[in-house]
């Protein structure tokens, strides 16, 4: 019985840390994606055009990295409710790593 007890307190705390990370997740493009827009919508009129239309693509793509972390969420309650199923098959990770470096070096760069 005991060791019952030990897997549902891991599962429960595994729980919390799932609902932490997710809601950080979340959270992090949607607050971009609103300060951004509040930015050029609160200095729309004194707001060089560089940098709203910098703000506006940055939300922008936040936008469609909170849309893509979301689809992957249903993604994963599709593979657990057997929805869906996996079908492994062989690539070539060089493209994908090197878009995934490319990608990552986007990131990086401050607005200025």
């Amino acid at each position: 019985m005991s060791t019952l007890n030990e897997l549902e307190n891991r599962n429960g705390l595994f729980q919390k840390q799932m609902l932490i990370t997710v809601s950080h997740d979340l959270k992090t493009p949607l607050a971009t994606i609103v300060g951004s827009l509040e930015i050029c919508n609160g200095r729309g009129t004194t707001l060089p055009a560089e940098k709203k239309d910098t703000l506006l693509k940055l939300a922008l793509a936040e936008a469609h990295r909170l849309d893509s972390f979301i689809t992957n969420l249903l993604d994963i309650v599709k593979l657990e409710s057997g929805m869906i199923s996996i079908r492994p098959e062989y690539c070539n990770l060089t493209n994908h790593v090197k878009e995934g470096v490319r990608r990552a070096g986007e990131g990086n760069r401050a607005i200025d």
